[in-house]
């Protein structure tokens, strides 16, 4: 796997004339497009020409097939094995420490830019963080509860380049800020948007390609249905190829739902009707639609959910190649403990979401929404603070209501939290900063305690900024300059 300096001393040796770097680099990915060639790295300066590509596809297989073997059925690697390529991959036997990590890496890297995969930490491995296939899930959803109080609705056959397909609606569904909660098994996923709204969809055999069937709980709003609908019709327009819409038919004497392929069927024989099969009563089959514009209030949210779809997942690239990035240069992660309010259902999630996003940049968290069990010490738990490399507080008006220690008669973890916060704010300049203060809502004097007032926090109440502020904030607790040779140019690609 050659740099490209090692490569145009090559071809200045075989005097076969004198390239610039934008020449040869513009040469290499051409040869890249008809598959001669295969470039590794994220910058000019780690790009590596990889000389045989079938070495690339043949440890992405095996990926795949180290996925399939997962002991709980979920379709998933250990990350922190694949970095330390404690799995048995064959194909790099005879490489160089350095090009098999550059290897492992960007097969890492292309699964998550593909959409195939997903990084998560789940709760039921405890805090294994795991690369999840969602094509690859072989567990079954559990019976529960409400597994019979959601309605089918429409459906969809998809023929032509299917390969992966469902992969992508998956990850990508999950990928924005509407789901709060996302769940996959064999074939299906779920998505729980708030207030009650459930929302998924199954994947089915189709037509000669790929059927999906929408779901949504009893008690989805319309509006919810309506976006999740038109986000889902999004994501399939896809280059080649082809979606037919099925509306669902329903009888409307005995409330019996039809299968989806009852109306293909008989639409195919050129029939317009066809008998319940639960009463035997004739109903009118929906018409057979291609997928049709939304309404422009509907059409403009979906915009803005295939937006952040999009800086989402060059945001998880971003990571994983931030994460390999500090382990070359032996860059220690640190251990942050994170200070915020609880009450306010929003805030919370999004203080999940951030933990996930700090886990998956390398970092240790001390996060009580993960750590903290019945039977366990709450003063045992704020104490870890004083072991913690850093501090993360999130402001919001809750957090300084907390702090002031009057909304409960028996005291405030916040109150207690920000006493040995407190402690470092008067100490050095070195201790002040490892305390990173964030806002998250209202202002710095009705959000943080007076302390913490001076000086800069990292303002997440634009949610459009989140991906470039969470970024500045990881490199931030790593302790590097904007310009540090290992993050100035990711940081560089997120703006």
């Amino acid at each position: 796997m050659p740099t490209l300096a090692q490569l145009r001393r090559r071809l200045n040796t075989a005097q076969v004339g004198r390239f610039s770097d934008e020449e040869l680099l513009n040469s290499l990915r051409a040869l890249e497009s008809y598959g001669y060639v295969r470039l590794l790295g994220s910058s000019p300066s780690e790009l590596r020409a990889l000389l045989a590509p079938a070495l690339f596809d043949e440890l992405a297989a095996s990926f795949v097939g180290h996925a399939r073997k997962n002991d709980r059925g979920l379709g998933a690697l250990d990350e922190d094995r694949v970095l330390s390529r404690d799995y048995d991959f064959e194909e790099l036997n005879g490489l160089t420490d350095s090009q098999k990590d550059l290897l492992v890496q960007s097969v890492r890297v292309a699964f998550v830019e593909g959409r195939l995969a997903v990084r998560c930490h789940r709760e039921l491995v405890g805090s294994t963080r795991l690369m999840i296939f969602p094509e690859l899930v072989t567990l079954k959803r559990p019976i529960e509860p409400d597994a019979f109080d959601c309605l089918d609705d429409v459906a969809y056959n998809v023929t032509g380049d299917v390969e992966n397909l469902f992969a992508v609606l998956v990850v990508s569904i999950g990928y924005t800020n509407n789901a709060r909660k996302c769940e996959h098994w064999h074939n299906q996923a779920r998505y729980d948007f708030g207030e009650g709204d459930v929302c998924g969809f199954r994947h089915e055999e189709g037509d000669g390609g790929a059927g999906f069937v929408l779901y949504w709980g009893k008690n989805t709003r319309d509006a919810t249905r309506t976006l999740f609908r038109g986000l889902f019709e999004r994501l399939l327009e896809r280059p080649k190829v082809s979606v037919t819409r099925y509306d669902p038919a329903v009888c409307r004497k005995c409330g019996h739902l039809h299968n989806w392929r009852i109306v293909r069927d008989r639409r195919l024989q050129g029939k317009d009707f066809a008998h319940c099969s639960d009463c035997g009563r004739k109903l009118a089959l929906p018409e057979v639609r291609e997928l049709t514009p939304q309404a422009q209030q509907v059409e403009s949210s979906i915009e803005v959910q295939t937006r952040i779809v999009d800086a989402r997942t060059n945001f998880e690239a971003l990571l994983a190649r931030f994460e390999v990035r500090m382990r070359v240069n032996k860059i220690e992660p640190p251990k942050c403990f994170i200070s915020y309010a609880w009450g306010v259902r929003d805030d919370e999630r999004w203080v999940e979401r951030m933990a996930d996003d700090l886990v998956k940049a390398g970092i240790h968290i001390v996060y009580d929404r993960r750590e903290n069990q019945f039977g366990d010490s709450l003063t045992r738990f704020v104490s870890r603070i004083s072991k913690c490399t850093s501090i993360i507080v999130v402001g919001t008006p809750l957090y300084f209501q907390k702090f002031e220690n009057k909304l409960s008669t028996t005291g405030s973890v916040v109150a207690a939290e920000v006493g040995l916060i407190s402690q470092r704010l008067i100490g050095t300049e070195q201790e002040k900063r490892t305390v990173k203060t964030l806002l998250l809502g209202g202002q710095k004097k009705t959000s943080l305690p007076p302390l913490m007032w001076d000086g800069i926090h990292a303002d997440f109440r634009d949610e459009s900024a989140y991906f470039t502020t969470a970024f500045d904030l990881i490199v931030s607790l790593y302790g590097l300059p904007w310009n540090h040779t290992a993050v100035a140019d990711l940081r560089e690609s997120l703006r």
